[in-house]
């Protein structure tokens, strides 16, 4: 991240105003929007802009300065922007519309079904925040769970088994039976051990979905803290000290002794996790050369064939609900498969039980009270890079956000959107999508039997916006009322209601195995400040929570609207066609619809990207400069300057057909009645993406697939036509190279 530039006075913002826009033309329309509306909005943007700085040199830091100036990172982030500030809101939204009797709490009126559900979200919210009755509830119902766990995989010298079990000694260790009923029900509960499922499209027949099988259930979340002494020490004395408060007989504190049994316990445990993630990593690397291993399709009698130490048809009759046909082949990566079973046969049962009863106290220990959940909190402190969030109430808020995603998505969309907001949204994808028509017919570069596969594909895509409508209908109470009526929340049980949560959601994605695929349904929640677009459907998503103030506003100029969530949608749309997008056609099946020509001259222009941005560096963590991976960051990279070049085409030929803004409002606004409309796009774009992030956590941005901010901004200005012409940037500098990367 750059040097915070000074503060700017009122006096200064306004000479350097001068200064920035002297020679550009006045805009025809002189009409100034003075609504309270449009004043704040000139205010929010003169604060954000460096006026002292040239945009043709750093466009970024002028058009993000005063940010970097104004804003602080909060205590419990890592990184800070507008996305963040937006989602922030809304978590503040979902807060009180969650909080019984706040001034936002929904109100039923004397409807029935919205009392129910308001009365089920509300009761989850209080339970989890209710610490004072959590500490009530103590550790008795993940003891409980440890046990039923101890019982279904026996073992006889278990130090598990509580000194008031009846348990028959004399039984013998638990073998392949209750090995596969135990991940069975670890995946149905949504505790995953050694494997987690998930559904998806099949690449090969995209109208069905498919049971796709992963590794899982390690406790860390990255493989290389596995090979730290340091965290694996600290991660063997949290494992030690929550055995001892969950199933020994001492109560928490500040200082957890440990006695010599539950030491050995989790040296045990850990011993098995690093040796599970050896597994893990080596079918990693050798998947990554070989992708039909990665992505291998396997009956349940090569499956069995595979992994003798397991049985695949009891693993999958406790995992899938009951009204769940059991696939006949599911996807799995073959490598990790073999080696786990190797694992597993050299795997004492003592080990696993061990094992087992960690990682279900893992996952739970989260839903007891503050002075239970104190050990992993301190674990997480030793290796993570990313503040930890303490804040009981924010951290119920996220937990209701991705836990409850549509009942609480529901109520957020009739808080805070309107059918005239998605009515406007569709308007500018449409839009966008038409201007993209005609690039794809105006392309030379594109023979016309690629040309042909081009514009099948974006009139086939599917185009959600604002919340799905199906499975549930996020926009009907009655629809949600039908999907959470099976789930049961109390004021009074968190535990009790993570629980039966977990299992619920769980089963309802496992249940897309018993449906053509849904096209109708979005995977994000709409209260997620976020866009997709999937290539297995050929769909893109523009939810309700990136339809909110900054990036989108109905008394927005056009030039704000699509300079923001504008260039969001038509980075959307151009993945369907960058460097992954473009391998599946317009149902969304892997098929190559390209001409070696055409290909050819894609993997050109795409190397310019690649070239470009791996020339990018920042100084990392430890102070040393460290380069873009511009390998890694290539699809957002073309989706980037793609979504932005499409988005000024399309508002450019709106705004040129009426100048005056008699049908498009382009108006001005106070305080920047000197910048052109053309200018103002783009600083609302580039302002879109201000963000901060602290100094030891540069090295996360460096290995994030979206190329660090100031990059994401700066890269697309310099590739920019518009942009050069808006600002009069002269050839050759820094944000209007001579040599130019164009793709979409």
């Amino acid at each position: 991240m750059p040097a915070m530039t000074r503060l700017l006075t009122f006096l200064a913002i306004g000479v350097a105003l001068q200064l920035a826009v002297h020679a550009v033309p006045t805009p025809i329309n002189k009409d100034v929007c003075t609504t309270p509306k449009c004043k704040e909005l000139g205010s929010s943007m003169l604060k954000d802009l460096d006026l002292t700085t040239d945009p043709c040199v750093d466009f970024q830091q002028y058009s993000c300065g005063g940010f970097y100036d104004r804003e602080t990172i909060p205590e419990d982030a890592w990184k800070y922007g507008y996305l963040s500030m937006v989602q922030e809101r809304i978590y503040d939204l979902i807060r009180e519309l969650a909080t019984p009797n706040s001034p936002r709490s929904p109100k039923p009126r004397g409807d029935a079904v919205a009392k129910r559900n308001i009365k089920k979200m509300q009761d989850a919210y209080t339970a989890c925040t209710d610490e004072s009755q959590l500490e009530k509830v103590d550790r008795k119902p993940l003891t409980e769970l440890v046990q039923k766990l101890v019982y279904l995989y026996h073992v006889k010298d278990s130090d598990l088994i509580s000194k008031t079990s009846n348990s028959n000694d004399a039984l013998p260790d638990a073998g392949k039976e209750a090995l596969s009923e135990v991940i069975g029900q670890s995946i149905r509960d949504g505790w995953d051990s050694l494997f987690m499922f998930s559904v998806r499209v099949d690449v090969l027949n995209p109208a069905r979905y498919v049971l796709n099988v992963q590794g899982s259930g390690l406790g860390l979340p990255s493989p290389s803290l596995y090979l730290d002494p340091n965290v694996t020490s600290a991660y063997e004395k949290a494992i030690g000290e929550m055995f001892t408060i969950i199933q020994g007989e001492t109560k928490p504190s500040e200082n957890i002794k440990v006695p010599d049994n539950w030491s050995q316990v989790a040296k045990n445990v850990v011993e098995f996790e690093i040796a599970l993630n050896n597994v893990t990593v080596e079918a990693q690397l050798e998947s990554a050369t070989d992708v039909e291993k990665a992505f291998k399709l396997l009956s349940l009698a090569e499956l069995n064939k595979r992994s003798p130490s397991l049985d695949w048809d009891l693993i999958l009759k406790n995992a899938l609900p009951r009204d769940v046909k059991p696939p006949n082949t599911v996807i799995i990566s073959s490598p990790y498969l073999d080696k786990l079973n190797a694992l597993l046969e050299k795997t004492p049962p003592k080990t696993l039980q061990n094992y087992f009863a960690w990682t279900l106290i893992r996952v739970h220990g989260e839903d007891l009270s503050k002075a239970y959940r104190k050990p992993l909190y301190d674990l997480r402190a030793t290796y993570s890079t990313t503040p930890l969030i303490l804040d009981r109430a924010k951290l119920c808020t996220l937990l209701m956000t991705f836990t409850l995603p549509d009942m609480v998505g529901h109520f957020f969309i009739k808080a805070s959107y309107s059918d005239q907001i998605k009515n406007k949204v569709n308007d500018i994808t449409n839009a966008i999508r038409a201007t993209y028509l005609q690039s794809f017919r105006a392309y030379n570069w594109l023979d016309d039997y690629t040309r042909k596969g081009a514009l099948e594909k974006i009139e086939a895509m599917v185009q959600k916006v604002g919340y799905s409508t199906s499975r549930p209908d996020d926009g009907s109470l009655a629809s949600i009322d039908k999907y959470y009526k099976p789930l049961s929340l109390h004021a009074a049980d968190h535990f009790g209601n993570q629980i039966r949560t977990r299992a619920f959601n769980v089963g309802n994605e496992l249940r897309f195995l018993s449906i053509p695929v849904d096209k109708e349904h979005m995977i994000m929640s709409p209260q997620t400040v976020n866009a997709y677009y999937s290539a297995f459907t050929n769909d893109i998503n523009i939810l309700a929570g990136i339809s909110q103030p900054h990036f989108f506003d109905l008394e927005n100029p056009e030039y704000l609207n699509y300079g923001s969530l504008g260039a969001v949608v038509g980075h959307e749309i151009t993945h369907g066609f960058d460097n992954t997008g473009r391998l599946f056609d317009a149902s969304g099946k892997r098929h190559n619809w390209w001409s070696n020509s055409s290909l050819e001259a894609f993997n050109e222009k795409s190397e310019c990207f690649v070239n470009q941005y791996s020339n990018f560096t920042l100084a990392g963590a430890d102070g040393r400069l460290k380069f873009v991976n511009g390998n890694l960051t290539l699809g957002e990279n073309i989706a980037d300057n793609g979504g932005v070049k499409q988005s000024f085409e399309t508002w450019y030929s709106r705004y040129k057909s009426d100048p005056t803004s008699k049908n498009y409002d382009n108006r001005k606004l106070p305080g920047l009645e000197k910048f052109t409309p053309e200018q103002l796009f783009f600083i609302q774009w580039g302002r879109t993406w201000c963000s901060k992030t602290r100094p030891e956590n540069i090295d996360m941005d460096l290995e994030n697939v979206h190329s660090p901010t100031r990059f994401r901004i700066n890269g697309v200005a310099q590739n920019s036509i518009g942009f050069a012409k808006a600002f009069k940037c002269k050839p050759g500098t820094p944000m209007n190279p001579v040599n130019k990367c164009d793709l979409w």
